[in-house]
């Protein structure tokens, strides 16, 4: 009796023990300036300072995009508010139904995120570089 209740306790403590695929990344938090969007396309955006600037809201799990070019630019996202996550050690934005999911590098002041995600997928979605509003 008193090992299948050591058993049970162990079971039970390694089950709670284990953290999940969603994470918290609190160093998103806070407004990033995109300085550029390289994929493979006949032409890449020209971007200025404020063109773009992704807001993560890291509590609450919303990005606020402000874009100003987005008549230029469509394929970037819209102004607006997305639903995002962390999943797998990647994040994962909502547009529409779908969420797409990018691999990231961070440091105290820039971001990349990039799309290419599958090995078994030739590299020519976005890759998309930040730096973070002071």
């Amino acid at each position: 009796m008193r090992k299948i209740l050591l058993f049970t306790i162990t079971l039970l403590s390694l089950f709670f023990s284990c953290s999940s695929d969603e994470e918290d990344f609190p160093h998103f938090d806070g407004e990033w300036n995109m300085k550029s969007y390289v994929a493979f396309m006949p032409s890449v955006p020209v971007l200025e300072t404020n063109d773009v600037i992704w807001d993560f809201d890291t509590p609450n799990k919303i990005l606020t995009v402000h874009n100003t070019v987005e008549a230029e630019y469509p394929y970037l996202l819209k102004t607006g508010n997305y639903d995002y996550k962390f999943e797998g050690g990647q994040i994962a934005i909502k547009r529409n139904t779908d969420f797409t999911y990018y691999n990231f590098d961070l440091s105290e002041k820039n971001l990349t995120l990039d799309s290419n995600t599958d090995p078994n997928i030739s590299n020519d979605g976005p890759v998309i570089r930040f730096e973070r509003i002071e």
